[in-house]
């Protein structure tokens, strides 16, 4: 009984992700609705703002940032360090590029502290035997005494992965597929400015873009 609610509540999650995507039919597209999404998400929110967490506002105008210039955000998680919890945070962001974008962020990264994973896509098919995923970066552990980081982000998605969580039309989906995946971290553990680094990028190509 409880497979079978839980396998019906994996359909109701599949469902509820095709209606949201249903309109995108270009990769641009996934990038406009992302985008109202998240700033939904940060303009409804108390959590932010001048009198909230700037850490959190940061972190996600960077996102925003991200999406304007090209890469389809999917997860973004700040670098933090909790005493009482006894546990640390390093700061990560994963997403899909294109080759323009990918080269950008290695440009932007480059003599920087921060460092970038980049991974293939296999399009429409599996990817080839002898292929083990990358596990992801892992983002959270213990302080004193743990040997193990979990929490990993941007662990290298299966076709099929991808299609459960962007189910779109097939020409969309190709236009994803065609792109990298790709993580932007900071190897610190703790507090991090990694997101004030992308916001300030991401603004500085908006100006420029405005200007030209």
């Amino acid at each position: 009984m409880r497979q079978l609610l839980l396998r019906l509540l994996a359909i109701g999650e599949f469902i509820r992700n095709a209606w949201h995507w249903r309109k995108a039919r270009t990769f641009q597209d996934l990038l406009d609705i992302n985008y109202r999404d998240i700033k939904k998400l940060r303009d409804n929110s108390d959590f932010g703002g001048a009198n909230g967490d700037t850490a959190w506002w940061t972190k996600t105008c960077a996102e925003l940032g991200l999406n304007e210039v090209g890469m389809l955000t999917t997860l973004a998680v700040l670098g933090c360090r909790w005493e009482e919890d006894g546990i640390e945070g390093r700061a990560a962001v994963t997403g899909f590029a294109d080759e323009e974008v990918k080269d950008w962020l290695d440009e932007l990264l480059y003599g920087t502290s921060y460092e970038m994973k980049v991974l293939e896509l296999f399009g429409s098919g599996s990817a080839p035997e002898d292929t083990v995923p990358f596990p992801g970066v892992p983002t959270t552990r213990a302080i004193v005494g743990a040997d193990d980081a979990y929490l990993p982000v941007g662990g290298q998605q299966s076709a099929s992965e991808i299609f459960w969580n962007y189910p779109v039309r097939l020409g969309v989906a190709a236009q994803l597929h065609r792109r990298w995946q790709v993580t932007v971290f900071d190897p610190q553990w703790g507090e991090s400015k990694l997101f004030d680094f992308l916001y300030a990028a991401t603004q500085a190509v908006e100006q420029e873009n405005t200007a030209s």
